[in-house]
C-alpha cells in the first residue's frame, strides 16, 4: 500500500509540470497513383511538413511500396498554457484574433510550418484573459470580411468553358480556361509544394499562400518553369504551354482550410 501510495504522488508530481505529448508516428504504404498532395489530404498535415519529415522525399518523388512516416503536432502543456480544438472554418488569422493574440505569437509558440490548419488539431495558447464574445463575434466578422478582400490574378487570360460546381452529376472543382496564351502565371505570391505530373490531370503544380489557402493549376499542355520549394511572387510565370499546340485548357482551382472553393469569388 506504501509502495501504491508513492506511485501515485510521483505520477500527481509529473502531471504538475511541463510535459512533453508526442503522439505515436504513423506511417504511410504508398499506392499506385498516390502524391504528396492526395496522402497530405488523407491525413490532413501540409505537403512541407511531409517533406521535413521524410529526407528521402526531398525531391518529392513517390515510389510505388514506399514506407513514409505521417509527422503528428508535439504538444506542450503545463501551468501557464491553455488549449484549443481547432474547428472548420478556422485560420491562424481568427484563432489568433479569436484569443487576443498575434499571429506571429501562435504560429511561433505551435511551430506552425505553414499556416494551414486542419480540423480537430490542438493548438497551445498562452493562458490569459480572452475577450468577450461579441468582440470574437466582430472579429469572425472581421474576417470574412478579410478573406472577401483577397483578389486573386487570372492565372492566364482565356475563355472559361466549365464553372465551378456540379453538372451532370459530375462535380468541378474549379474553372477550366481555354487559352491561346503562351504563359501561365501564379495568382498570388507564395510557395510551390508540389510539381509533377497526376494521371488525367497532366502537369499540376500547387502553391501555398497565407491564411490557409493554396492554388493548384493543372494541364496536360503545359510543362513547368518552377521548382518545389521555390517561393514566387504574384504574376510569376510558372508554366509555358507545350511546342506543338495552339492552346491549352487550364484546370484551376483554390483550396482555402483544406476546403474547395469557387476561385470566381478571389479573382478579380
Amino acid at each position: 500500500m506504501q509502495r501504491l501510495h508513492w506511485m501515485t504522488v510521483i505520477v500527481l508530481l509529473l502531471l504538475n509540470q511541463c510535459l512533453f505529448i508526442q503522439a505515436q508516428s504513423k506511417y504511410h504504404r504508398v499506392r499506385r497513383g498516390e502524391t504528396l498532395w492526395s496522402i497530405s489530404r488523407r491525413y490532413q498535415v501540409s505537403v512541407s511538413n511531409l517533406l521535413n519529415t521524410n529526407s528521402q522525399l526531398s525531391q518529392g518523388k513517390l515510389r510505388e511500396g514506399q514506407r513514409i512516416r505521417i509527422p503528428k503536432s508535439r504538444i506542450l502543456k503545463s501551468k501557464i498554457h491553455s488549449s484549443y480544438t481547432v474547428r472548420k472554418g478556422d485560420t491562424v488569422w481568427s484563432i489568433a484574433r479569436r484569443f487576443s493574440l498575434s499571429v506571429r505569437e501562435l504560429t511561433r509558440l505551435n511551430k506552425l510550418s505553414s499556416r494551414s490548419l486542419k480540423a480537430g488539431e490542438t493548438l497551445i495558447l498562452p493562458r490569459k484573459r480572452y475577450r468577450t464574445s461579441k468582440v470574437k463575434e466582430r472579429n469572425d466578422i472581421k474576417e470574412r470580411e478579410y478573406h472577401r478582400s483577397i483578389r486573386l490574378s487570372w492565372p492566364v487570360k482565356g475563355r472559361v468553358i466549365e464553372d465551378y460546381g456540379r453538372k451532370d452529376h459530375l462535380f468541378n472543382g474549379g474553372i477550366t480556361i481555354q487559352s491561346y496564351k503562351r504563359k501561365v502565371y501564379s495568382t498570388l505570391a507564395g510557395k510551390v509544394i508540389f510539381v509533377g505530373r497526376i494521371r488525367g490531370y497532366g502537369l499540376t503544380i500547387m502553391i501555398e499562400h497565407k491564411d490557409g489557402l493554396i492554388s493548384i493549376y493543372s494541364s496536360k499542355q503545359l510543362v513547368t518553369r518552377v521548382q518545389l520549394g521555390k517561393r514566387l511572387r504574384r504574376g510569376e510565370v510558372i508554366a509555358v504551354r507545350k511546342e506543338g499546340y495552339r492552346n491549352m485548357n487550364l484546370l484551376y482551382q483554390v483550396w482555402w482550410n483544406n476546403t474547395l472553393v469557387n476561385p470566381r469569388d478571389y479573382l478579380k
